[in-house]
């Protein structure tokens, strides 16, 4: 990041972006600017966690929960009695009974019986401790089927503050059986983060469908509308509409407790990694949570928050108004331009067209280029096109990453047929050559998309280039499919873009 904006240029894009906002004329006043404060702190002290404590497991009460498994698998009728001493132990079984589940030396019947007592004592108004432990089977057993079954048990739970590191297993689990089972849970207590891999589960023709099925069925008639279009409104400005459940103060501690692992004092990259894929996958109540943390007095914060809101795109655009005041933030400017073209309606067209200005820095122009491209608004269309085309000049090689960022820009308004020629020599031999590629694959994907003659076939050669999923190709790799892709896009590109 750059050290600062220029104080002068900092009070004129202040102005613009006040009369853009808000649409106002010229007797209105410019807008207090927040001050950084500590807010990730004072949140949290105003926040109660989630009562997690359970006793410490006897012998006695470990003998007693033993008694309980046996009662409930072998009892016969009086199976149901279990549930009545269940009772009576409460807390004091939550231990206990995780232990037994975790034990794999025990009949996995008895351990399937402890999860499942587990669930019952988390349905209680005091279940977080029991919830909990289900959470840490869910994310840590060894066995998949007892994953999934902690993760089932979790759907009928009284307690939320599971529900971001339930978020976080959807990155991390492998095992479909398990996965189906945590989107379902998750989508039972409000959360759609899944529901595209539930989604995808209930589409297979094998026995996980036929259990993928009845959950979307629960989640449509719950919210009264199918899962496809459920799904769309989840990853757009409508997400707001839906009718969600809002999050309880225990949920809220999680929230901030992320935020906090986002500040300068976490120096290991996992934990930022995944606060961010946490808070970026939930509902938009966290973004008017989130919003309120781009005033932290930790410049980390500050930046990890935009890019969690342009991460969740258009479901955060209760922000947008958050971000446009945060463009005069300093040290994060950039960031938040490339948030507001994720996140913004067309409110955020007139402050992203105010901060591409040349009397602004050089790295906040390029950010806002790139967000005005991910607004796709033609109203930025005359300006990006008279950037790209001021660009040209030899000298100015020195801010190249600008006029990438306008030609990707204009490849998204659909005007890249007039770029593609430089985009393409860029991918060949330029130093942002992945950007350029990048570029080019929307290029062809958006002429596919639009029917235009001989992008199909151009796109799947284009394609067969791709390096496996979740794979790091080498350098040398990198430039090989470069140099492959350009050579044959290079025999059809004047075809491709013949009138």
């Amino acid at each position: 990041m750059r050290a600062g904006l220029n104080p002068v240029r900092l009070g004129g894009l202040l102005g613009l972006l006040f009369l853009a906002a808000c649409g106002r004329g010229d007797n209105s006043t410019e807008p207090t600017t927040p001050s950084l404060t500590k807010v990730v702190a004072q949140r949290l002290a105003n926040l109660t966690a989630a009562d997690i404590e359970a006793p410490a497991p006897t012998t006695e009460r470990m003998e007693l929960t033993q008694e309980l498994l046996q009662t409930r698998v072998h009892g016969g009728e009086f199976r149901d009695l279990a549930f009545k001493d269940l009772a009576t132990l409460g807390k004091d079984a939550v231990l206990p009974l995780a232990q037994w589940a975790r034990d794999g030396s025990l009949d996995n019947a008895l351990r399937q019986a402890a999860v499942e007592l587990l669930g019952v004592l988390a349905q209680k108004p005091n279940g977080a401790a029991a919830s909990e432990r289900l959470l840490g089977l869910t994310t840590t057993a060894a066995e998949p089927w007892l994953r999934a079954h902690a993760a089932w048990r979790l759907g009928s739970s009284d307690s939320d503050h599971v529900i971001p590191r339930l978020v976080l297993r959807l990155n991390y689990e492998k095992d479909p059986e398990a996965y189906l089972w945590v989107a379902s849970s998750l989508a039972r207590k409000g959360c759609l983060a899944g529901l595209s891999g539930l989604i995808d589960l209930a589409s297979r023709g094998d026995e996980r469908a036929a259990r993928a099925q009845p959950e979307l069925a629960w989640i449509e008639k719950e919210l009264g509308d199918t899962a496809s279009k459920l799904l769309r409104r989840w990853n757009s400005s409508e997400a707001s509409a839906l009718p969600l459940a809002p999050p309880s103060e225990a949920q809220l501690s999680e929230i901030w407790s992320l935020v906090q692992d986002l500040s300068g004092d976490t120096f290991a990259l996992r934990p930022v990694d995944d606060a961010r894929y946490i808070l970026s996958h939930l509902g938009p109540w966290c973004a008017r949570e989130l919003s309120t943390a781009l005033w932290d007095t930790d410049p980390y914060v500050r930046l990890h928050v935009a890019q969690v809101l342009e991460r969740m795109g258009p479901r955060a655009r209760e922000a947008e108004m958050a971000l446009v005041v945060a463009l005069t933030e300093v040290q994060v400017a950039p960031a938040v331009a490339e948030a507001l073209g994720s996140v913004g309606s067309p409110r955020s067209l007139k402050p992203l067209l105010a901060a591409s200005r040349t009397d602004q820095p050089h790295e906040l122009r390029v950010a806002a280029v790139r967000g005005l491209g991910d607004l796709g608004l033609p109203g930025a269309l005359d300006a990006i096109q008279k950037l790209f085309r001021e660009l040209k000049d030899p000298s100015q090689a020195h801010i190249q990453d600008l006029r990438l960022a306008s030609a990707k820009a204009l490849v998204q308004l659909d005007r890249g047929d007039e770029v593609i020629t430089w985009l393409l020599q860029q991918m060949e031999h330029g130093p942002d050559n992945s950007d350029a590629e990048q570029a080019l694959g929307i290029w062809l994907t958006k002429g596919t998309t639009s029917g235009r003659l001989g992008f199909e076939a151009a796109l799947r050669h284009w394609q067969a280039q791709s390096d496996p999923p979740g794979s790091i190709p080498s350098a040398e790799r990198a430039r090989s499919r470069r140099t492959t892709r350009g050579q044959q896009l290079s025999q059809v590109l004047d075809s491709l873009i013949a009138p």
